[in-house]
């Protein structure tokens, strides 16, 4: 069974729910695929933390595809219209693929779980936030590498003091329903990580905020007074370290692959979604959307809850 189910806000009013209703059975006509069978237009959402109201598609079977078909019309044509229709989230799921199954869940730190890019705010204690979030821009849309891109911003972060460093946890701000996500997943016995291409020295608060079970990324390089020098120890803590973690920490939790949840918004977390079921495009970048299964548009985590229960 393949659900496609797109999630409207309070504000959508049952006649615009009926129009995409309409929309997208036309659309999967003109595409040629199979019709599938639907609600009403109307269904009771699974989660106490939003009243949204679902729409629902569903596929006894398809071929790779016509999968592929509604997958690509989902990213090119229904997401756009959340700007005008209050479509808050949508997913494409198979019978297996449901938050129910879910035991771990990782998270990007950065635009994910926090509104901020870190690496951002500390160029602003350099008066150089422009000129950083641009490389971070470039990073996050596959237009630079990720590793070329961190130590070419770390360079420019050369004598910023670790307690500058440190004074950013409190200017940090959670985005919206992310430590309700994080709580909803810990009743249900989830193991939570966040897996960061940002740094551990403002991980490892913002774990204790979060109440995450841990939380890996870069270590910055500090001199004898604790001034960043411009570099980080080891290597880059990018995509590639993303995955790699990722499968490591479910190895040792004896946890499988389709018991796993990546959420991210930028394209250097691809690697990280394409090793789990549950694969999250969170606000993301176009490059990230093609490679999800559910894409959060409103900026709002318990989205996931529902558009994936």
């Amino acid at each position: 069974m393949i659900r496609l189910r797109l999630c409207f806000s309070n504000s959508a009013h049952n006649q615009v729910v009926q129009t995409i209703f309409d929309q997208c059975l036309k659309l999967f006509t003109r595409l040629g695929v199979s019709s599938p069978s639907c609600t009403d237009g109307l269904v009771a959402p699974r989660t106490p933390i939003l009243t949204p109201i679902n729409l629902d598609f569903y596929w006894n079977a398809l071929s790779e595809a016509e999968f592929n078909l509604i997958q690509n019309a989902l990213i090119q044509n229904i997401l756009p219209l959340s700007k005008n229709h209050s479509l808050a989230a949508a997913s494409l799921l198979k019978s297996h693929e449901r938050l129910s199954q879910i035991k771990l869940a990782a998270f990007d730190m950065d635009s994910t779980l926090i509104n901020e890019e870190v690496i951002d705010e500390l160029g602003a204690l350099l008066g150089i936030k422009n000129k950083i979030a641009y490389i971070t821009e470039q990073a996050m849309t596959g237009e630079l590498t990720f590793d070329a891109a961190l130590r070419e911003r770390v360079l420019l972060l050369a004598g910023l003091h670790q307690d500058q460093v440190l004074s950013l946890t409190t200017r940090l701000t959670p985005t919206h329903g992310a430590q309700e996500l994080i709580q909803f997943l810990l009743h249900e016995k989830c193991y939570t990580l966040a897996l960061s291409g940002g740094f551990n020295l403002l991980l490892t608060p913002l774990q204790k905020i979060f109440q995450l079970h841990e939380a890996r990324g870069n270590t910055l390089e500090l001199d004898q007074n604790q001034k960043l020098t411009g570099k980080i120890l080891g290597e880059p803590f990018g995509p590639t370290e993303k995955k790699k973690q990722l499968l490591k920490v479910a190895n040792e939790k004896n946890i499988l692959a389709h018991q796993i949840m990546a959420v991210g918004d930028g394209a250097n977390d691809i690697e990280m979604l394409s090793a789990a079921n549950l694969k999250v495009a969170f606000c993301a970048k176009p490059k990230l959307n093609l490679h999800a299964n559910t894409w959060i548009i409103d900026r709002n985590l318990t989205w996931i809850i529902n558009a994936t229960s």
